[in-house]
């Protein structure tokens, strides 16, 4: 992968993690957001990663943002295992980023002939 500049620094390979806590983890707000930065960072980091930046959301479907840099994806899915097999998260959602220039690559490698089953 390339690298992906984001909030001006350079990230490479790129992750986002798209987060809703569970309703019972909200007393954490008592304690500050920023409470909730060194657990995760302690998440991504033992799964061999580094959490780049963690922004919170207002409105819409997810609570926080994560952009973080994993090495593989064993460790995406076990990121995703962990969040959520802890309680701590109600829903979460891993995806890899990628350049435009990469995403036209991939798009590149993909067959124009394959039809479906069932499809002439």
């Amino acid at each position: 992968m390339t690298s992906v500049t984001f909030d001006g620094r350079t990230l490479c390979p790129g992750m986002r993690c798209l987060e809703n806590s569970h309703p019972r983890r909200w007393p954490i707000r008592e304690a500050g957001y920023q409470s909730r930065e060194a657990p995760t960072r302690a998440l991504y980091e033992s799964v061999g990663g580094t959490l780049e930046a963690y922004y919170m959301l207002s409105g819409g479907d997810w609570d926080a943002l994560h952009i973080a840099t994993l090495p593989d994806a064993d460790a995406s899915f076990a990121l995703y295992k962990v969040a959520m097999s802890s309680g701590g998260a109600e829903r979460a959602l891993v995806q890899e980023l990628r350049t435009l220039a990469e995403a036209d690559a991939a798009d590149k490698r993909s067959s124009t002939t394959y039809k479906a089953p069932g499809r002439s």
